[in-house]
């Protein structure tokens, strides 16, 4: 498994205008907010890791639209103040964004899913139910849904420092102190 790098990352507020057509997001309407990659720059001695956000409208995601680099979205609604928008995500968001990322292979990815599972295991939206058979990794289930199927996610290879920036990107997305 190739391991994560440390880093710390930065994920920007909303910034009220849709990606795909430039037009306003108004309070009170639903849109996603994408995590993207930077474009990869071929002069860099090493890759920007940092995340950028992105918002694009609902029916403009509806119709297919997907920002480049893609790394992870979730739905919400654009909130009324500046101060409502720095309250972090809801835990209902959280487990969206979680499951968005089932089936992700790229280390960054994996590492970013599995920290997210700890934190909502920590928050009580996840339940523990056991470990995989054949590889390291966790089976989850939500709270309070007895019927539902058991989650594989995968334990990604991290050194102390890579667990931290991997942490501090969660914590940026959840917006918590450290």
């Amino acid at each position: 498994m190739s391991r994560a790098s440390s880093t710390s990352y930065e994920i920007g507020k909303p910034r009220g205008l849709c990606a795909a057509t430039g037009e306003p997001i108004r309070p009170g309407e639903s849109f996603i907010a994408a995590l993207v990659e930077p474009a990869p720059d071929p002069e860099a001695a090493t890759p920007d890791e940092k995340l950028d956000r992105v918002d694009v409208a609902e029916h403009a995601w509806d119709d297919g639209f997907r920002p480049s680099r893609l790394f992870a979205y979730w739905r919400t609604v654009m909130k009324e103040t500046a101060a409502e928008q720095n309250d972090g995500l809801d835990g209902s968001t959280l487990l969206e964004l979680f499951d968005n990322l089932e089936g992700a292979e790229e280390p960054r990815r994996v590492a970013f899913r599995y920290v997210l599972a700890l934190m909502l295991i920590r928050g009580r939206s996840l339940k523990q139910v056991g470990v995989l058979d054949d590889r390291p990794g966790l089976l989850v289930v939500r709270r309070g849904d007895p019927d539902e199927a058991a989650v594989e996610v995968d334990e990604p290879e991290l050194d102390a420092a890579a667990l931290a920036g991997v942490t501090e990107q969660v914590r940026t997305v959840m917006n918590m102190e450290g």
